[in-house]
């Protein structure tokens, strides 16, 4: 790691083989990877002015719970932190974001994705507002660059609002059901039954007609916010979505193991009295 790498403002993208003065150095494949997505100074796994001065921010932490180093003028104000445009000063907020919500969990995590949500919404919207204002002033791997951020962060955020979504109609359909039994459990005759029946199909056909509409046009806001990234977007999007479904999938996984270790629990118990 050398004292004089600095990354050029509107062109930050790191390169894919160290030039020997890069901050993110190394040509192992782990380092070409980090390189290929971080840009500037805060874009990217980790930032320079955390990987610069990890061992001070440890101590610093030590003999302060409360310490973050967003609110320490001797690393923010340093120039060698410095966001070089709007794009990295967009990843400098969200990294800022996620170390006051993420908490314990990991970022690719369900709780994860989850507790940081708005801060990856207001990430692609600060970098959507930058090239819609200033995207003319920046390279073509800039703009590339930022289209898969967007695209990235804005999947994951897509993913989780859709699971919360369907989390939702669930619990109305869930609710709708309970009605309708409790309704059927007056029933005195085959005319109450008609009747409850019949109202029963009209408003589970509303119901139905209501969130496929809604569904659609939810469909079709998220698909216009990935066409305003670019072709990349929809690359990134995709890896979003992905890394939401996935974390679902584990945390689903879990929970089913954690069920399946308890019923064993309680069966053993119940056999050995």
């Amino acid at each position: 790691m050398s004292d004089d790498f600095e990354s050029p403002s509107h062109d930050g993208h790191h390169p894919f083989l160290d030039p020997g003065n890069d901050w993110r150095g190394g040509n192992g494949l782990t380092d070409i990877a980090k390189r290929f997505v971080s840009y500037g100074n805060w874009a990217g796994p980790g930032n320079r002015m955390e990987t610069e001065n990890a061992d001070y921010i440890k101590q610093q932490q030590a003999g302060n719970a409360g310490y973050s180093p967003y609110d320490d003028p001797s690393l923010m104000n340093d120039p060698r932190y410095r966001a070089i445009d709007g794009i990295d000063a967009g990843a400098r907020d969200h990294d800022r974001g996620y170390g006051e919500h993420l908490g314990n969990e990991n970022m690719f995590s369900w709780n994860g994705i989850r507790n940081v949500r708005e801060v990856d919404r207001k990430l692609v919207s600060d970098v959507q507002g930058e090239m819609d204002t200033n995207g003319d002033q920046y390279s073509g791997g800039a703009r590339a660059y930022s289209q898969g951020l967007r695209g990235f962060f804005g999947g994951r955020v897509m993913g989780m609002d859709a699971a919360d979504w369907a989390g939702s109609k669930a619990g109305e359909a869930k609710q709708g059901i309970g009605n309708f039994v409790s309704g059927a459990r007056n029933w005195n005759s085959f005319g109450d039954a008609a009747s409850g029946i019949g109202t029963g199909l009209r408003g589970a056909g509303n119901w139905l007609r209501n969130t496929g509409s809604e569904a659609w046009n939810g469909v079709r806001g998220a698909a216009g916010e990935v066409n305003r990234s670019g072709p990349l977007g929809w690359v990134g999007a995709a890896a979003g979505l992905a890394n939401v479904g996935a974390a679902g999938a584990w945390e689903g996984a879990k929970k089913l193991g954690g069920g399946m270790l308890n019923g064993g629990r309680r069966l053993m118990s119940w056999l050995t009295g």
